[in-house]
C-alpha cells in the first residue's frame, strides 16, 4: 500500500501478472491503488508490460477503468512495432475477453504487426488472434483479409494436428463468424481460410460441440449479476 505510488510500469505489470498467475487473492484496495498508478505512468509502458497487465487483469476477472483502457490502447498503438507474437496475441485476447473492441488504429496496427511476424506465431497465438477477431467482427475491411490469410496459412503450415481442443474450438468460432458476416457474401474468403473450412471444418465443428466449457471468472461474475 505505502509503495504503490512509487511503482514503475515494469513493477506494476510484474506484480499484477504474478498475482494472476498464482491465482492469489488481490484485495480490492490494493488493486484500487495499483491501477491509478498505472494510468499515471501509462506513457512509460513497454509492449510486454502492456500485454502482461491486460492479460493479468482479465485472468483475474477485472475490467480496468475506461481511462486506463484508452491509455493502454494509445500506448500500444504507438509501440506496435515493438510487440512480439505473444504480446500481440495476449493483448487482443484480453480485450476480446473483456468484450472490448479495439479502436480502429490499434486494430490495424496489431494486424499489420502480426502479418510482419506471421512466421513466428505459434498455433495457440494465431488461434487466439482469430478468436479475438471473431469477437471484434470479421468484416473484410482494411488489412483484415490479408491478416486472416497470414494467420490461417501459418496454422496450416505448422500442421493442423498440433492444435489442441481449445485452439480448434477458437478457429471454429472464427469460421462461424465469417459465415455469419454478410459482407463476406460479396468478397471471397482468403484462400487459407477456405482451405481450413473445406479440409477441417467438420472436425472443428465436432470438436467445438464436444469440448467442455469452463467459464472465466469474469463470465461467472457477469452471470451472477444477471441472476
Amino acid at each position: 500500500h505505502a509503495l504503490a505510488g512509487d511503482f514503475k510500469p515494469q513493477e506494476i505489470a510484474s506484480f499484477v501478472w504474478a498475482v494472476a498467475t498464482m491465482r492469489a487473492q488481490l484485495y480490492e484496495d490494493v488493486l484500487d491503488e495499483m491501477l491509478p498508478q498505472a494510468l499515471l505512468v501509462a506513457g512509460d509502458f513497454k509492449p510486454q508490460e502492456i500485454s502482461s497487465l491486460m492479460w493479468a487483469l482479465v485472468t483475474m476477472g477485472k475490467r480496468p477503468h475506461r481511462d486506463l483502457l484508452e491509455a493502454m490502447q494509445l500506448r500500444a498503438t504507438a509501440l506496435a512495432g515493438g510487440f512480439i507474437p505473444q504480446g500481440v496475441s495476449s493483448l487482443m485476447w484480453a480485450l476480446a475477453s473483456m468484450g472490448i473492441k479495439p479502436d480502429a488504429d490499434l486494430l490495424e496496427a496489431m494486424q499489420k504487426r502480426a502479418m510482419a511476424l506471421a512466421g513466428d506465431f505459434k498455433p495457440q497465438e494465431a488461434a487466439n488472434l482469430l478468436w479475438a477477431h471473431a469477437c471484434f467482427g470479421v468484416s473484410p475491411d482494411g488489412a483484415a483479409p490479408s491478416f486472416f490469410e497470414s494467420m490461417a496459412a501459418g496454422i496450416l503450415a505448422d500442421g493442423f494436428e498440433r492444435l489442441n481442443v481449445s485452439e480448434r474450438s477458437q478457429i471454429h468460432q472464427f469460421l462461424l463468424s465469417c459465415a455469419l458476416e454478410p459482407a463476406w457474401k460479396e468478397h471471397a474468403l482468403p484462400e487459407s481460410v477456405r482451405r481450413i473450412q473445406a479440409d477441417h471444418g467438420e472436425d472443428l465443428r465436432l470438436t467445438f460441440l464436444q469440448a467442455a466449457v469452463h467459464p472465466s471468472r469474469l463470465q461467472r461474475q457477469v452471470a451472477k449479476s444477471l441472476r
